[in-house]
């Protein structure tokens, strides 16, 4: 009987060992889980940050294209009133110059 019960809580010790080496062995690859977990999350913020600075970057620049172009328009829209003008300028003395030479060929 002693051999027995001596056998039996060998067995119960040899269950109870193989549960905790069970139990370390799960605690390391749940550790090692997260770990990789925080790892790949920490990863995913630093590119999600670099993406935004970029983008801020290249929104920066675009803007600044934007400005330089309008400015350029509102160039080009003064050259073109300032041409108009001389044209206008230019067809007044073309027509009184014509009336002047009506005058003279009735006259």
């Amino acid at each position: 009987v002693e051999e027995a019960q001596r056998q039996a809580k060998k067995h119960v010790e040899m269950a109870d060992k193989e549960v905790d080496d069970f139990q370390r062995q799960a605690k390391k690859e749940v550790e090692t889980a997260q770990f990789r977990q925080k790892r790949a999350t920490d990863d995913a913020k630093k590119e999600v940050e670099e993406a935004q600075r970029l983008l801020f970057r290249e929104k920066a620049l675009c803007l600044k294209r934007v400005k330089e172009e309008e400015k350029k328009c509102e160039e080009l829209e003064l050259e073109v009133r300032a041409l108009k003008l001389a044209l206008d300028e230019v067809n007044r003395e073309v027509a009184e110059r014509m009336a002047a030479e009506q005058e003279k060929a009735r006259g």
